[in-house]
């Protein structure tokens, strides 16, 4: 058989064995694999497949089992989507050259540290619910001493941009980004939680913010500005923030690529320190 030429694999719901064949075919070229489905076969079947070239895995899978065993194989890895790492350590020479890791926080604190990990994304369990109070705070203050290097932050809560940048500056203060995403948009007027901290961000340049609407709803341009000056106010160095909708694509996910450009406010500050919105279209 000639060599594979193909180097992006997403795989859903297959059994086994036809899966365990396809990587065998594909492992000298596969860049990327995607497991859709959550089977515990995966494991197995990539403890036991060479995929010497693999740059990006996601494993989507909660299950007791020393994944870490194939994790070790993988020395090319820089991208990590995974639920679990199993019952067994993982060694500091694994993953060396991690540069990005989506994976809940007790996974975080295993991988982060010791590895070039710049991007992170926080999976949450399904019953943890969105409240950053009663969720989300206690794991990013576990989280933080492993990751003071980690320069970008993605986080899906129920939470003020601003009350989370004054928490951010006190306990993950190298950050360069943050990308919030908010079931709805948080209005400047909303009374702030009783554990707010007073905290000013040095670092932080860009925030991505992201809400849901309803459709037909209009876009919350003045609350968007009123929610920048707040913003401001605790990370005076922002040079980009964006505000956007954010609605469901055909398969029923959010779709946090393709907005509407009336429903994108993206706003930039100017060498004279004003804030202007970026006109799309217009040179």
């Amino acid at each position: 058989m000639p060599r594979s030429s193909i180097t992006a694999l997403w795989l859903e719901g297959c059994s086994p064995a036809p899966t365990k064949h396809l990587l065998t075919l594909l492992g000298s070229s596969l860049e990327i694999l995607r497991f859709n489905k959550r089977r515990v076969e995966a494991y197995e079947i990539l403890s036991s497949t060479p995929l010497p070239r693999l740059t990006f895995l996601e494993v989507p899978i909660i299950i007791n089992v020393p994944c870490s065993d194939y994790l070790a194989s993988f020395r090319n890895i820089r991208a990590l989507i995974i639920t679990s790492l199993g019952s067994n350590p993982v060694l500091p020479t694994t993953l060396p050259h991690l540069t990005y890791l989506s994976a809940p926080y007790t996974v975080g604190k295993a991988l982060l540290l010791g590895r070039p990990v710049y991007t992170y994304r926080m999976h949450y369990l399904f019953h943890w619910g969105w409240s950053f109070e009663n969720a989300i705070k206690d794991p990013l203050m576990q989280l933080a001493p492993c990751a003071q290097h980690v320069k970008e932050l993605h986080l899906w809560v129920r939470v003020a941009p601003w009350v989370l940048a004054e928490f951010l500056a006190l306990h993950f203060p190298n950050l360069v980004r943050v990308h919030l995403r908010m079931n709805e948009f948080y209005h400047p007027t909303a009374r702030e939680p009783s554990w707010s901290q007073v905290g000013v961000h040095l670092s932080l340049r860009e925030f991505d913010i992201g809400f849901n609407v309803i459709v037909g709803q209009p876009f919350p341009r003045e609350e968007c500005r009123k929610a920048l000056g707040r913003l401001t106010e605790v990370c005076p160095v922002l040079e980009v923030v964006r505000f956007g909708a954010l609605f469901l694509d055909d398969g029923g996910r959010i779709d946090e690529r393709n907005i509407p450009l009336d429903k994108l406010m993206d706003m930039r500050r100017t060498a004279e320190g004003e804030w202007k919105e970026r006109q799309w279209g217009v040179s």
